[in-house]
């Protein structure tokens, strides 16, 4: 007989600055990891809110928005290699999130070697407004897609 253990609930919570330093980015965010600190946090928070998902005492994630101007902003987000099991939650919650703010346009630069990340920005409302990609767009050389949501 095979016992499964108890499943930890998944809490979303603000960001804090240092909720970044448990993270192991994924794979296509691991260039990320060499930002990923208390300088990177705060600099993140520092243009917009933020939110961390945690389950138990390890963030599996952290999203938010770096405001551009009034209305406008860029989503970002840094899931850990360990988030897969958790992506349906964090998925609602970033969606619900997204439904409820105030800026008009929001837009999100995903990696065009990250599948996974385009398919997860559409689940997020994000279309993607050209197929034409941004060239060496990203600190590491590669392209990117632009994805915005707009009311």
């Amino acid at each position: 007989m095979t016992v499964n253990p108890p499943r930890i609930p998944l809490v979303i919570a603000p960001m804090k600055v240092g909720d970044m330093a448990g993270l192991r980015p994924q794979d296509h965010q691991i260039s990320v990891g060499e930002l990923v600190g208390a300088d990177y946090d705060r600099w993140l928070l520092s243009g917009g809110p933020g939110f961390t998902a945690w389950s138990g005492s390890s963030p599996v994630g952290c999203f938010g928005v770096v405001e551009q101007w009034d209305g406008r902003g860029m989503a970002w987000a840094v899931l850990d290699a360990s988030a897969g099991p958790h992506l349906l939650p964090i998925t609602r919650a970033a969606r619900t999130w997204f439904d409820s703010m105030a800026y008009r346009r929001v837009e999100a630069y995903i990696d065009t070697q990250f599948p996974q990340g385009r398919r997860w920005v559409h689940l997020l409302g994000f279309t993607l407004e050209a197929d034409i990609p941004m060239r060496k767009f990203f600190a590491n050389g590669h392209d990117a897609y632009l994805y915005a949501r707009v009311t």
